[in-house]
């Protein structure tokens, strides 16, 4: 994961990691490392976290490749999981940044 400082004054940090549709890692195993990296919390915890927070079935289901085999080249989904927005592109970028109050 690569974390990016954001624009903003309080120096936000932005965790930003890459997942493959043709790798055989299925996004939302990529997705659970990269909120245990940017929540400081343990890999099993992030998994619980993320599960409470949206399908992760459903996820891999959304950004699989269509029918034909050809990778998706839009798109994209953004949610909250235990105050981080998550974004995930079609591209393969996924983006966590904290929410703050």
């Amino acid at each position: 994961m690569i974390p990016e400082t954001s624009n903003t004054p309080d120096s936000t940090r932005r965790y930003v990691t890459y997942y493959g549709q043709s790798e055989s890692t299925a996004l939302t195993t990529t997705l659970v490392h990269a909120l245990a990296d940017a929540m400081d919390i343990d890999v099993t915890d992030s998994e619980q976290v993320l599960y409470r927070s949206i399908n992760p079935d459903a996820l891999d289901e959304l950004f699989k490749p269509q029918y034909n085999g050809i990778p998706r080249s839009n798109g994209h989904l953004t949610f909250i999981v235990h105050d981080y927005v998550v974004m995930i592109s079609a591209d393969g970028r996924i983006e966590i940044t904290p929410v703050y109050k």
